[in-house]
Parts: structure tokens; sequence; C-alpha cells
């Protein structure tokens, strides 16, 4: 019984361990979603600005900023995408050693994130 309760209690901590991982992971994507929205809600404020104030260089100037918060949504759904994939792919995944997992969730998760920043 005790070699049996020892490889439960090993198992669970793996198990946790590794979910602890992945969340931590994706909550590093979700944040890097919440700074560009936090920037995107910025530049539309400023655009709104632009658009009241009717001044020719002002409204120049939005055509920049329409075009930032453009690039900001596409890699907004781009990492959203990423996220969707590389859960799929955990899930799917057949049971491994803990090591082994952490490597792959790294892989899944992280591989695309610093292309996004």
């Amino acid at each position: 019984m005790k070699i049996m309760e020892l490889d439960l209690n090993k198992n669970y901590s793996e198990t946790q361990s590794y979910r602890d991982e992945v969340w931590e992971e994706l909550n590093g994507r979700i944040e890097i979603v919440d700074k560009m929205l936090d920037q995107n809600e910025a530049l539309i404020r400023q655009v709104k600005m632009n658009h009241a104030s009717k001044i020719p260089d002002n409204l120049v100037k939005n055509v920049a900023l329409i075009n930032e918060i453009n690039i900001n949504i596409s890699k907004i759904s781009s990492i959203y995408g990423d996220i969707s994939v590389s859960f799929k792919n955990i899930v799917r995944r057949p049971k491994t050693k803990s090591k082994n997992r952490t490597a792959m969730v790294n892989d899944d998760l992280v591989g695309s994130t610093m292309k996004h920043q």
C-alpha cells in the first residue's frame, strides 16, 4: 500500500506541476493580449480626438494610428489562434513523463509568444 500511495502522490505532484506551467504560459499570453488591447484603447481615444479637432494634420495622423490598431488586432488574433492550437495539441497528447510534457508545453505555448511582442 505504501508504494502505491507514493506513486499516486508523485503522479499527482507531476500533474499539478504540469498544470501550473500550462496556466502560467497561458496567462503570459493573455497578459500580452491585455496590454495590446489597452494600447488600442489609447490609440482609439487619440483617433477620436484627432477626428473631432477637424485639423488636417491630425486627420492625416489618424491614418498611421488606425494602421497601428489594425496591426495590433492581427497580432491579437494570431495569439488567440496559437493558444487554441496549442491547447488542442496539449489535450490530444498522450500522457508521458512530466519532463517530456513540460518541454512539449513550452514548444507549444512559448514558441510563438515572442513573435507577437
